[in-house]
């Protein structure tokens, strides 16, 4: 199938509610007339990634990068033009992620503290 629509994938699974959570409100957010309107998603749920806090932390050996290195990538192979990491530990990641991938890459901590900046909030949490 060939399809000029931008495709966003979607890199979850880590907080399995928050992938179910994410794709619920993307599709609220999304003001469509007809539902091929909506956005072409493509949704990688892997919660078998390594613990990401326990790895940070030096509890674990186990690193997440090369599980999530091979979500990302794969996404990216399947025609992502898009990514987004719904888990924001994994975040610590994102420059290697970044660096492996050849596409725009949504950076969710520096969205949220752009978002908070542009309103004036002084106090957050």
């Amino acid at each position: 199938m060939t399809n000029n629509k931008p495709l966003l994938g979607v890199l979850g699974g880590m907080g399995t509610q928050a992938t179910a959570c994410f794709y619920g409100i993307l599709h609220e957010k999304q003001n469509v007339s007809a539902e091929q309107e909506f956005l072409d998603v493509l949704v990688y749920s892997m919660p078998s990634i390594p613990d990401r806090t326990a790895y940070i932390t030096g509890r674990s050996g186990l690193s997440p990068l090369g599980p999530l290195l091979h979500a990302a990538k794969t996404l990216e192979s399947a025609g992502a033009s898009m990514l987004v990491m719904l888990c924001i530990t994994s975040h610590y990641f994102y420059n290697d992620l970044v660096a492996a991938t050849g596409i725009p890459f949504l950076n969710m901590p520096e969205e949220t503290a752009r978002y908070i900046a542009q309103r004036g909030i002084s106090k957050i949490g």
